[in-house]
């Protein structure tokens, strides 16, 4: 299975900005600057979507091997993964 993201950057790296799409839209150019990355403004940054994505296919592969063989009940469970 195949999957396409994204990503354009225009202007310098400071004051410039850039936008991040996906091929099934869940994204689509959406903002991402210096400051949302480094700083403390709102948006988004590549660590924290690639987190989220480990996230997202941890909590996938925990179910298919622990549901599915019945070792664990049905719930929810939340998952995180971070950069520092």
């Amino acid at each position: 299975m195949k999957r396409f993201g994204s990503a354009t950057w225009s202007g310098g790296l400071r004051e410039g900005k850039g936008s991040v799409s996906t091929e099934s839209r869940a994204l689509e150019t959406y903002p991402y600057t210096f400051f949302s990355r480094y700083g403390e403004k709102p948006g988004t940054n590549p660590e924290e979507l690639l987190g989220a994505a480990h996230a997202a296919c941890f909590t996938m592969s925990f179910v298919r091997h622990h549901v599915v063989r019945q070792t664990t009940r049905h719930g929810e469970l939340r998952a995180g993964a971070a950069r520092q």
